[in-house]
């Protein structure tokens, strides 16, 4: 009977789990931004559940313990920080907030779940195995054309949107896999069992198609991610320091000559990726420039979760409006909505604090993961922390997940110390995850109805659609897209006033000059032209090199009651000179109607 008992547990706390992984595969193409959003709702469904599941995994256990460690106190610490300088006002990013409530809640279910029941760190690390293989096959299929992508612009996605995360995913995999794979042939060795010799050449399959796949994502950092995690799970596992030190001291002539040789390896890659996306590289060195210099502004509270669009754009303004800048960084200036460094958006929107806080729990799972011989998950995280230098990861829903299993993994062992009943941690777990569950369970409701609405906003039918975006406000108000949607449509009905509180909400959540230019427009039709002007050149100041907000200008300064002629003569000759990055027909058709200004008028 305690056997069943155990079994039943187990059992409960493993399917509960493996739906939550499968979260990568999950979408929803009825709502806006399907494939994030439909992973985000399906994470917010699973997870009470799993905390159900593991609490009635300790009951048929008989109970258990749970050790408090730092890295618990850390994420503890990260997570409430975060939520008591979160700018409650503008509550910018409220389903994110949700979702790492329910991280945190997972994370210390899943902690007492892999101490309760210690074989399942292996059956979620064969876990990864699968989801590995599963997302190869993917790729290999959207490849040869046997399967659709994600984006329209890419035949290679994944599960993801685009090839940037689904690269950063299997860079993630790749060392888990590698791991596996020599692991199970040093047990297949010794003990000669078929399972082990599967799962051996499972996960050398899995490795080799990573290999295969991983190039065609494009993603140098991904590449990079893949590189340094797989080398060092390799190293650690086959040779580690003491035959190193050995090896060094013996021939210190060749260590010497291989030092070398990789230093330059090392200069020739970097310069052979920096040269493959020039402009690419460019734009994100000034990416990095900018986002430095906002953490400067708010160093010890930071913007709060949801701060860094419309603080980049600021700060970008300000910077180019300076002077103090190249001309190639003009011509590479974008408007981000993510860092594409997640420790320097973490800088920007938290504060320098959390930031360490976020060092200190990646440190000190490492560090167990180490100690505990995780190599793979140590080798995951590695990975997740040189593709998060260059990438967005932890903006997604399904890098977080991996990385509280990886951690969790990595940290729990052979525990000692003070300890508590399982029971006080489960019991307030399970209800307030269900208690941010019910808070988050319209969210689907409400992006399928946005959805419905952009058929309508993109077939222009605006005085239909406005009423039932007016309705939507107030549970999607933190949606710079959807503020733009809306605002739109009360513009287009002609009601200015209420199109221009629209879009300046929307300017306080995104980095977007477009909302700049829609904003002045309206401002324009209000007759408030000091204040139009004022809005353009702040735009022009975040991207210098746009067309447009010229174009804009052109046309009022050539309303009769704010007509300038040298202001014209100079914005006319902004959209007539200036290089575009593309030409296309809306420049030409731009270029065309000031030259019909110019000859009416001058």
């Amino acid at each position: 009977m305690e056997k069943w008992r155990y079994y039943i547990g187990y059992s409960l706390v493993a399917i509960t789990g493996v739906l939550i992984l499968c979260t990568v595969f999950e979408g929803d193409n009825a709502l806006v931004n399907g494939l994030v959003m439909g992973k985000v709702c399906w994470a917010q469904r699973i997870v009470p559940f799993f905390c159900l599941a593991v609490l009635l995994g300790v009951l048929f256990k008989g109970g258990s313990c749970f050790f408090l460690s730092f890295a618990d106190l850390a994420l503890l610490a990260f997570v409430g920080i975060t939520y008591l300088f979160y700018d409650k006002s503008l509550n910018p990013e409220p389903e994110k907030l949700f979702f790492e409530g329910q991280l945190l809640l997972l994370w210390f279910a899943l902690r007492i779940a892999l101490s309760t029941y210690p074989g399942l760190k292996n059956f979620f690390i064969l876990l990864f195995l699968f989801i590995g293989g599963v997302e190869v096959v993917t790729g290999l299929l959207q490849l040869y054309g046997m399967q659709s992508s994600n984006h329209h612009l890419f035949r290679l996605t994944g599960s993801f949107y685009n090839p940037g995360p689904y690269s950063g995913f299997l860079s993630m995999l790749l060392p888990l896999s590698l791991f596996m794979a020599l692991k199970t042939k040093k047990i297949a060795d010794r003990r000669g069992r078929f399972l082990y010799k599967f799962l051996h050449y499972s996960a050398w399959l899995v490795v080799a198609l990573i290999f295969i796949v991983l190039p065609s994502g494009m993603s140098r950092a991904a590449w990079i991610a893949a590189t340094i995690s797989s080398g060092w799970v390799y190293w650690i596992q086959e040779i580690g320091l003491q035959k190193s030190k050995c090896w060094i001291t013996e021939h210190k002539k060749s260590a010497i000559a291989l030092s070398v040789a990789f230093f330059v390896l090392f200069i020739t890659f970097s310069a052979g990726i920096y040269l493959l996306k020039k402009d690419s590289a460019n734009g994100r060195l000034l990416l990095w420039k900018i986002t430095s210099m906002a953490i400067t502004e708010q160093p010890f509270t930071g913007t709060g979760v949801g701060g860094f669009p419309a603080t980049y754009g600021k700060q970008q303004a300000a910077y180019f409006a300076s002077g103090n800048y190249s001309q190639t960084e003009a011509l590479v200036a974008g408007a981000p909505e993510y860092a594409f460094n997640e420790f320097l958006q973490i800088g920007v929107e938290r504060g320098i604090l959390v930031l360490l806080i976020f060092f200190s729990f990646l440190g000190i799972s490492i560090y167990k993961g180490v100690k505990n011989r995780k190599y793979g998950t140590v080798g995951g995280i590695f990975a997740l922390c040189v593709f998060s230098l260059a990438s967005y990861p932890l903006q997604l829903p399904d890098f977080p997940i991996v990385l509280v299993f990886l951690s969790a993994i990595s940290v729990t062992g052979r525990e000692y110390g003070k300890s508590a009943s399982s029971f006080f941690i489960l019991i307030p777990t399970f209800i307030f995850s269900a208690v941010i569950y019910n808070a988050q369970q319209d969210t689907g409701k409400q992006y399928r109805e946005w959805s419905r609405l952009q058929q309508l906003y993109n077939s222009k039918a605006y005085e239909v659609a406005l009423p039932y975006y007016e309705a939507l406000y107030p549970s999607l108000k933190h949606k710079p897209e959807f503020l733009f949607e809306m605002g739109q449509c009360q513009s287009k009905t002609g009601q200015y006033d209420g199109a221009v509180v629209t879009l300046k909400r929307a300017s306080l959540l995104s980095a977007d000059p477009m909302i700049h230019y829609m904003i002045a427009k309206n401002e324009q039709q209000r007759g408030n032209y000091e204040e139009a002007e004022q809005i353009l050149i702040h735009a022009i100041n975040i991207l210098p090199e746009r067309i447009y907000p010229y174009y804009l200008l052109v046309y009022l300064y050539n309303e009769p009651g704010f007509y300038q002629e040298d202001k014209l003569k100079a914005s006319a000759n902004a959209v007539l000179t200036k290089e575009p990055k593309v030409l296309s027909s809306a420049i030409q058709e731009m270029r065309e109607e000031t030259r019909k200004i110019i000859s009416n008028v001058l």
